[in-house]
């Protein structure tokens, strides 16, 4: 909680990014670390064992994360 505080996250919850693996599609949608991940297409993420199900669930299209003080929301590329 107090590293929370420090970070200036108090009252956001969520996962934060540690590292993102090279050729992936959290790079492709532009996520870096640090990124706290809030939600996936849409789902507000409460547990770990939800995002891990989110994650592999199917194609993730748009990710809500909070970043530099401000909540965003990042779209997966079309790819034709």
């Amino acid at each position: 909680m107090e590293e929370a505080k420090t970070l200036g996250l108090s009252g956001i919850n969520g996962f934060m990014v540690l590292s993102i693996a090279k050729d992936s599609k959290a790079k492709t949608m532009q996520i870096k670390p640090n990124d706290v991940l809030l939600a996936i297409n849409g789902i507000d993420i409460t547990s770990i064992a939800q995002l891990q199900d989110l994650m592999f669930r199917g194609s993730i299209m748009s990710v809500k994360i909070f970043r530099a003080g401000a909540i965003s929301t990042l779209q997966a590329p079309l790819v034709f």
